[in-house]
């Protein structure tokens, strides 16, 4: 697709899940405020099964990740950097192949490099586990500012309204916390646009402003909880066919969750106090749809993962 000239961030998943056998830390994440040129990542080609997220102190019984393994990574290619974007399915060897690194666990360094030289932010995705993430931090030597947590298994709108790591009662998984405890954290929110027990019909729904009103109470929940600044990772991986809120099979299921992605952003924007900034993620070499398809559009865009 023609990307406009619109400056875009990047926001690169990197899988480390097997750093030490001792640290089940399974992804870091490097955030620029510019092009990202390259990266190293392990990339696997099929999902794999959800972990669980830690029992919250409520009446949700349903606390299965339906997908919490970050896979999209790469680096923008010659058009995407001309455009000062990056589309990560795009990245491919000289062969035309996409390029799979060597896990962070095999490689000798993970490099994220900037086309604009902008600096560069580290971000880990630590299981949901705030003590995981400071044992690794010890063993590599960095104090991360920047977390990712998932919430795409809430079953009910309520419970996705309010997402577990905001009222979670033990401090070691309320992120929220975490994030408000010290200036300057980030939480970037892997964030699915329905809850796990839905009509079939949802993207229809979503694109006639039905779920509008569940997007405003969702920003209004985080606002409340001082994740104004948060990154939201909406819809992440949705032409993976794993996701609860994937594309679909149809071109006019496309146009539904596009339509739907659209109004969602513009919902949690209308919230008075949010400073979210919204990130398209697509998973890299699966399902080949063009993305002008289902790229919801620069205004609505803030991040391409």
């Amino acid at each position: 697709m023609a990307w406009s000239g619109t400056r875009r961030r990047a926001l690169l998943l990197i899988s480390a899940a097997a750093v030490m056998s001792v640290v089940p830390v399974t992804a870091i994440a490097e955030r620029g405020s510019g092009l990202a040129k390259h990266a190293s990542a392990s990339l696997p080609t099929a999902p794999t099964r959800g972990e669980r997220q830690p029992a919250l102190p409520s009446s949700s019984s349903d606390t299965r990740l339906a997908n919490d393994t970050p896979r999209p990574l790469a680096s923008g290619d010659a058009a995407a950097e001309r455009s000062h974007k990056v589309a990560i399915s795009q990245t491919s060897s000289p062969t035309g192949a996409p390029v799979l690194a060597q896990p962070v666990s095999q490689a000798a360094a993970t490099v994220v490099s900037s086309s604009v030289g902008a600096t560069k932010r580290s971000c880990v995705y630590a299981r949901h586990d705030i003590s995981k993430m400071r044992v690794f931090g010890a063993l590599v030597g960095h104090d991360f500012d920047c977390a990712l947590v998932y919430n795409n298994a809430a079953p009910s709108w309520k419970d996705w309204e309010m997402p577990w790591f905001v009222v979670h009662g033990d401090p070691n998984f309320n992120w929220a916390h975490w994030a408000t405890g010290q200036h300057g954290r980030l939480l970037i929110i892997s964030q699915a646009l329905i809850p796990s027990r839905i009509a079939n019909d949802w993207r229809q729904q979503g694109a006639a402003g039905h779920y509008d009103a569940h997007a405003r109470a969702l920003a209004t929940n985080l606002i409340a909880a001082g994740l104004a600044n948060s990154v939201i990772r909406l819809a992440f991986e949705a032409n993976g066919p794993w996701m609860i809120d994937a594309l679909g099979p149809s071109a006019q299921d496309h146009i539904a969750w596009r339509t739907y992605w659209r109004r969602f952003v513009v919902a949690m924007r209308s919230v008075p106090g949010a400073h979210f900034q919204f990130d398209w993620t697509v998973n890299a070499g699966y399902q080949p749809i063009p993305f002008a398809d289902y790229y919801p559009g620069d205004d609505v865009v803030d991040v391409i993962g």
